[in-house]
């Protein structure tokens, strides 16, 4: 969105591409300026399918697109929650879904935990989501995670 281009480069170039979501421009991401929905999944969704959607015109494979639904970016805490419990909705798309959650600001409103104290619930986050449909994470605490997701995946292959 922010970078047409990008997507002409992966096209020709064979690359990935992961379609973030978000409103604003660079400076105003990060804030609230723009997190105003009616309803938060829908809207991410829909703004994220005319991503894809220019991405294909341009040439990008449809099997080389991840999307993300922009955790932290133009949206409130609570909104962030609702996306992830929406996250089956995104899935639904046929897309990897990735996240970012490390750390955010809204999982320290959740929390009441400063930044560098927020991995654990990160990986709760992040196993919470797997569930949910994503399957790609970004995230600081690697070890931490990687755990955390290796026993839900025990769990469900019980």
């Amino acid at each position: 969105r922010l970078d047409p281009a990008i997507a002409d480069v992966c096209a020709s170039q064979g690359a990935g591409l992961i379609l973030m979501h978000s409103r604003g421009s660079f400076a105003e991401m990060a804030t609230y300026d723009h997190a105003q929905y009616n309803d938060v999944v829908a809207e991410t969704v829909r703004e994220l399918v005319g991503s894809v959607e220019r991405a294909e015109s341009r040439g990008v494979e449809r099997d080389r697109i991840v999307i993300d639904p922009g955790l932290g970016f133009s949206k409130l805490p609570e909104q962030n929650y609702r996306v992830v419990a929406g996250l089956p909705v995104l899935a639904s798309l046929g897309l990897p879904v990735m996240l970012g959650p490390s750390r955010k600001r809204f999982l320290g409103k959740g929390t009441g935990q400063p930044a560098d104290e927020r991995d654990h619930a990160t990986a709760a986050l992040c196993v919470a989501a797997r569930s949910l449909g994503a399957s790609l994470f970004r995230v600081h605490a690697v070890r931490l995670v990687k755990e955390a997701l290796d026993i839900a995946v025990e769990i469900e292959s019980a």
